[in-house]
């Protein structure tokens, strides 16, 4: 089954290595390798497969702990010839202790050095959330400093102005530390701040996107800005049992089986079609080279308006975290249960 699936698309061209234009004339690979979850020991060797498998745009972030690994993997590679730096789109993001103006430069030189990189092509502000920093330096990376929660079961907050952080960011740009900003896990009214008071755009807008959350009023903010929409957990599986995500639906797997195609490539390509970069997340070989075979085509019509209708009943949010301020709450509130 998996050699007919990597035949079946031997002459298309995969997502992999399609592209998109942001607004800073750079391209971005339609479908990109994300980093979450995956635990330590095991990234370094799920990015050098993700490359080699044919992904150039590789997703982290300095709060999953896993940088050094993703930079070893990547130096290994470019070692062995099998891609170089110019090849790879490489992100990480800001993480919420670090949202001070005097702290957002040494956070980016911190993941800089982890990676081993002399720059980054984009650089995302993780959440709009504005944490206290008690790191005794920029390698002081543990649970405590990490989550500075409280006794309520909350977080403890030092409130920086959205502006205020990006504005900081917009200066990496200048000192040619990243080539590119971009934002995530906001609403449509921090994006709407963000993009009106911006100097340099965000080229990008990562949120959790897929067909039981479409993010209809976001995409419309990005499209009339020249932003691209990163989807996150485009499968439905994040931070609840997978068992019961969107994969596993069997709605999803019988639109799946109508479009003759397995539910995790229709669900990947639901949101290529829907012109949304997307990224696709696993450590286990064979699923990484399914996904690196994921192919740009769009899905047919009949696919998206199905998809479409299901989702429009059944809304979705499989990332929502509940420690995020002072005091315990869900950050996106209850706008859609959080499985099925």
């Amino acid at each position: 089954q998996f050699l007919y699936f990597i035949e079946r698309h031997i002459m298309t061209t995969p997502a992999t290595q399609s592209t998109i234009t942001l607004n800073n004339g750079a391209a971005m690979h339609r479908l990109g390798f994300g980093t979450w979850q995956a635990k330590k020991g095991e990234v370094a060797a799920a990015v050098e497969i993700a490359i080699k498998a044919g992904f150039r745009h590789i997703d982290g972030a300095m709060i999953y702990r896993n940088e050094a690994e993703v930079g070893e993997a990547i130096k290994k590679c470019i070692a062995e010839g099998v891609v170089k730096r110019e090849d790879l789109f490489v992100t990480t993001k800001l993480w919420n202790i670090h949202h001070h103006p005097d702290d957002v430069e040494p956070a980016c030189r911190g993941s800089l050095k982890r990676l081993g990189l002399e720059k980054l092509d984009l650089y995302i502000m993780h959440y709009p959330t504005s944490w206290v920093n008690r790191q005794k330096d920029i390698d002081d990376i543990t649970d405590e400093t990490m989550m500075p929660k409280n006794d309520e079961g909350g977080t403890h907050q030092r409130p920086v102005p959205l502006l205020d952080t990006y504005r900081a960011m917009e200066r990496l740009v200048d000192a040619k530390l990243v080539d590119a900003i971009g934002i995530s896990n906001v609403t449509l009214e921090q994006a709407t701040e963000i993009v009106k008071g911006a100097r340099i755009l965000p080229v990008a807008i990562q949120v959790e996107c897929h067909p039981c959350l479409p993010q209809t009023e976001l995409k419309a903010l990005c499209t009339a800005h020249g932003i691209v929409l990163q989807a996150y957990c485009p499968l439905g599986i994040g931070m609840q049992d997978a068992s019961k995500s969107l994969l596993q639906h069997p709605r999803v797997a019988e639109i799946a089986k109508a479009a003759g195609l397995q539910p995790a490539e229709l669900l990947l390509r639901w949101n290529i079609t829907k012109g949304n970069v997307t990224l696709s997340k696993s450590v286990t070989p064979e699923r990484i080279a399914q996904n690196a075979a994921t192919p740009a085509e769009p899905l047919a019509a009949e696919a998206v308006a199905a998809l479409d209708e299901f989702g429009a009943a059944n809304p979705l949010r499989v990332c929502n975290p509940d420690f995020f301020f002072e005091e315990k709450g869900a950050i996106f509130g209850n706008d859609a249960p959080g499985s099925f």
